[in-house]
């Protein structure tokens, strides 16, 4: 099925049962829809924030944590064209408290959001339909809040449900070639690389308005908290599809 003709889809599940709960069952699967005429616009995902899991720890008992990585202007000037976002998935773990995207022109220089999740919670998550146009240039950011009150060690960002993800999973058309501006610390350095070069360049200021942090559901607050520098690249590496990513919904 598909252009290039895909025989397979893989779904992965994570399960946790820290309890040892019995009797517990799972229904998980995917239903396909096909046709046999051609769409004209093919459809892809483009993950943002810490696809990799590299961001550093969380530190234990702290009430607010706030982490802000971003996908910098340098990184989608590579787009050949506009892409169309459609869909955003926000997603942490248990110590999530909130979440939110942002879009930073390049024409006008104005931020504005692309999905927000004020009072998070990871036993409920959803694909957030959106209508956003994204133009070569324009800076993508991903914010994501953090408690982590009585916890005596730090958090680690991985893939158990203990540990924490910080990602945002963008729903785009036209398809394109990348499948994700991510943090990426391997190298050491705070730089970005881009598509399949090698060369980066200098991560940029984290500059989104601290306003932004203000609830605008419920009681109305300010949160103040620090942000994290930190490095990006593009990459070719991970291999993303509808079907895999519509399972990290049980993440």
């Amino acid at each position: 099925m598909g252009v290039n003709g895909s025989m397979y889809a893989t779904i992965q599940v994570h399960y946790t049962n820290p309890n040892g709960v019995s009797g517990e069952l799972d229904s998980s699967g995917i239903r396909v829809y096909y046709d046999t005429v051609a769409t004209t616009y093919l459809g892809g995902v483009l993950a943002l924030g810490d696809e990799y899991l590299q961001a550093s720890p969380l530190p234990a008992n702290t009430a607010s944590i706030h982490l802000e990585l971003s996908c910098p202007n340098e990184c989608t000037r590579l787009l050949s064209k506009p892409l169309t976002v459609f869909g955003s998935f926000l997603h942490m773990h248990g110590h999530g408290r909130m979440a939110y995207s942002t879009i930073t022109s390049v024409a006008t220089g104005v931020t504005s959001t692309i999905n927000r999740i004020e009072f998070y919670d990871f036993e409920f998550q959803q694909i957030t339909p959106v209508n956003v146009q994204v133009n070569p240039g324009d800076r993508l950011n991903t914010h994501c809040i953090y408690s982590t009150l009585g916890n005596s060690s730090d958090v680690t960002f991985g893939v158990s449900t203990d540990q924490e993800m910080c990602i945002e999973f963008q729903y785009y058309y036209p398809k394109i070639s990348v499948t994700a501006c991510t943090l990426y610390t391997a190298t050491g350095s705070n730089t970005t690389q881009c598509g399949a070069a090698t060369s980066g360049v200098n991560n940029p200021p984290l500059t989104d308005p601290s306003s932004l942090l203000m609830t605008t559901f419920g009681t109305t607050q300010a949160t103040s908290c620090p942000k994290s520098a930190s490095s990006w690249r593009f990459t070719h590496a991970v291999n993303l599809s509808l079907f895999a990513i519509a399972i990290m919904l049980l993440l």
